[in-house]
């Protein structure tokens, strides 16, 4: 699924050819709903802490934490951030809090660990590459030809396309990867 596959069919479903010359700013609204309210795009990244470093920044376009690990792939456990950021104690995380676009550990690391991240993220802002694949495409399009009619004050026309929109992402939404949730246990 390409920019210009979009903009084709776009022209085509809504009549509109030659009026529409870029669909740039709504193909990017309607990807970033699709990935914003729905965990479509997920994946994992690492951290490496410093000696005496609590805070770190999150992935860019991270939306949602899924699940922390240690370089033993033991889960860091997410606690309230008043006790996180309150706690003075050093060593090997154990604890995280959330804090906007910030994860901040407990213990504060007092050595260099490599903390893995798993998390459903945002379509970037770059067209130039569309990661959703191609069972999202009649979605896109029809959200696409929605902001389109909305963009140029005739919302009413693009009510068919709002409701294919939707039918279209509840087929999807069933599709959303889930999260494996592992119980460890001392024995």
């Amino acid at each position: 699924m390409t920019t210009a596959e979009i903009l084709a069919a776009v022209k085509s479903r809504t009549g509109r050819g030659s009026a529409i010359t870029s669909i740039d700013a709504e193909l990017a609204g309607v990807l970033k709903a699709i990935t914003t309210d729905y965990e479509f795009l997920q994946k994992s990244g690492t951290i490496t802490t410093a000696s005496g470093t609590r805070e770190y920044s999150l992935p860019e376009y991270c939306n949602n934490v899924k699940e922390v690990l240690n370089e033993e792939c033991i889960p860091i456990v997410e606690a309230d951030f008043n006790l996180v950021i309150r706690g003075t104690a050093t060593g090997e995380p154990a604890y995280y809090s959330l804090y906007g676009q910030k994860i901040l550990f407990h213990p504060i690391p007092d050595d260099e660990y490599t903390i893995t991240v798993y998390y459903a993220y945002s379509h970037p802002d770059s067209l130039d590459t569309i990661l959703l694949d191609n069972r999202f495409k009649e979605c896109v399009i029809e959200g696409v030809c929605y902001e389109v009619y909305k963009g140029i004050g005739e919302p009413e026309l693009g009510t068919a396309h709002r409701a294919a929109y939707f039918e279209q992402l509840n087929i999807l939404i069933p599709t959303i990867p889930k999260q494996k949730f592992i119980e460890y246990r001392d024995l």
